[in-house]
This record gives C-alpha cells, sequence and structure tokens, in this order.
C-alpha cells in the first residue's frame, strides 16, 4: 500500500498587495508635489503678466477718459469713475461692472498725480503691503507701462 502525500493547491493570487498599493501613490504623491514646486515659478510670473496687462488697460481707460473730459479723475472718484456708465460709454470706460482687483485680490490704487507722471496706478504684489521683492514687488503703470 502506498500512501500519498497530499501537497496543499497552490494558491494563485490575482492584484496588489495594500503595501504595493501604498508604495505606488507615495511615489505618484512625490512626483506630483515635485511638479508643483517647480510650476510655482510659472505661476508667479503669470500673474505679474496679467498684472501688468491689467495696468495698461486702466491706464488706457483713464487717458480715454482725460480725452473725453479734459481732465483726469481726482483721486476721490478713483478708478471706480471708469466703470461708471455715460451716455457715450454705455458700459464704462473700463467696460466691466466693477473695478478690476489685481490677480491676488487686492485693489488697484490710483494716485492723481503720480510721482512722476499724471497719475499712477498701483498693485503692491503678492502681499498686499507697499514694497517688497520678488512676488511681493509693487508694481506700478509708471514703471511697467510706457
Amino acid at each position: 500500500m502506498s500512501c500519498k502525500i497530499r501537497r496543499p493547491k497552490r494558491v494563485v493570487r490575482y492584484g496588489f498587495s495594500l503595501m504595493e498599493m501604498m508604495i505606488v501613490l507615495l511615489l505618484i504623491a512625490m512626483m506630483a508635489g515635485m511638479v508643483a514646486f517647480s510650476m510655482r515659478g510659472f505661476l508667479a510670473a503669470g500673474r505679474h503678466d496679467a498684472a501688468v496687462a491689467d495696468l495698461a488697460k486702466i491706464r488706457s481707460a483713464i487717458m480715454l477718459y482725460q480725452a473725453t473730459y479734459n481732465r483726469f479723475p481726482s483721486n476721490e472718484e478713483g478708478l471706480s469713475v471708469l466703470v461708471t456708465p455715460t451716455p457715450k460709454y454705455p458700459y464704462g470706460f473700463l467696460e466691466s461692472k466693477e473695478v478690476p482687483k489685481d490677480p491676488w485680490g487686492f485693489p488697484y490704487q490710483y494716485n492723481f498725480p503720480g510721482l512722476n507722471s499724471p497719475f499712477e496706478i498701483v498693485s503692491f504684489g503678492a502681499d498686499g503691503e507697499p514694497g517688497g521683492e520678488a512676488e511681493n514687488a509693487d508694481l506700478s503703470s509708471e514703471a511697467e507701462v510706457q
């Protein structure tokens, strides 16, 4: 009589273990973090360029206001006079419903007279405070738009 040894059947597993999934997710998160960190500079440059474009647009609207009324807006009127409808410009000089904010969400500052020109429009950058460097640097219509 022969004795048969029973061997357990080999279990074939399909799919991934929890540890394998965690490693893959960790690698994906690390790569996403590196991409996000490298894109930060592009985002800052894009906001700067958007602010420069806004300064040019507001400056043009002020020049149109000056050509229409033969004067610049006063400090009391500010930039809000540029969005006020008039008979000749039913959508206002800026053609928007409200005064635009800079790309960081702060209002543009209007100064009449400016330091070296009849008027000045200023964005205080990412921190919203005068002065600063890099992202926090001030942008002025006198310096940026010629």
